[in-house]
């Protein structure tokens, strides 16, 4: 949407989910461990951590357009099988027994989401996207931010937070924004 093209459901769109702001995840997992630091007993249990709030896919799609301004039309292709028709979780026993409550409703999240794609990803609400090119002379470890570059456990891979063009020596995947150092 971001790039000014129609947003691809393989659907038929009315398939219903759990929409859950991954930052909320995060939260509700150090929640989690406090209470289990405070209170051993709990030990063992099982939660579940939604907003239980359920949405279809095509309700999400509209919800994104319209938290952009776009006035695109979702390519509703039916194509999907074998799915759950309605797959959502209840967050009763975690707001009971641990006091959790979500602290992003679905369009608070949605709406730091799309910042984040539009601060990481290079684009325009226009759909035009920002042309970031890196030429790389002597070594990437020298452009690359330290909170980007520090992934010591596989050597010589880096991520990088936008769409990169590599110099000839080295090889990328764009669509998962990453870039080998060869030697």
């Amino acid at each position: 949407i971001l790039r000014g093209e129609r947003p691809v459901i393989r659907s038929d769109g009315l398939y219903v989910r759990d929409y859950f702001y991954v930052e909320d995840g995060a939260l509700a997992y150090m929640h989690l461990a406090q209470q289990l630091a405070d209170r051993p007993q709990l030990a063992g249990r099982a939660y579940n951590f939604s907003n239980e709030i359920q949405v279809t896919v095509i309700e999400l799609v509209d919800r994104i357009t319209s938290l952009l301004g776009s006035n695109l039309t979702p390519d509703v292709r039916n194509e999907a099988s074998n799915e759950i028709r309605h797959q959502y979780l209840s967050a009763r026993r975690a707001r009971e027994e641990l006091a959790w409550t979500p602290s992003f409703n679905l369009d608070g999240g949605l709406g730091r989401t799309i910042d984040w794609y539009r601060e990481c990803l290079g684009t325009w609400l226009t759909g035009q996207r920002l042309k970031f090119e890196l030429r790389v002379r002597h070594s990437l470890r020298n452009i690359i931010p330290s909170r980007v570059r520090d992934d010591r456990s596989s050597p010589g891979y880096r991520l990088f937070p936008y769409p990169v063009r590599c110099s000839a020596r080295r090889k990328c995947s764009h669509s998962w924004m990453r870039a080998w150092i060869s030697g």
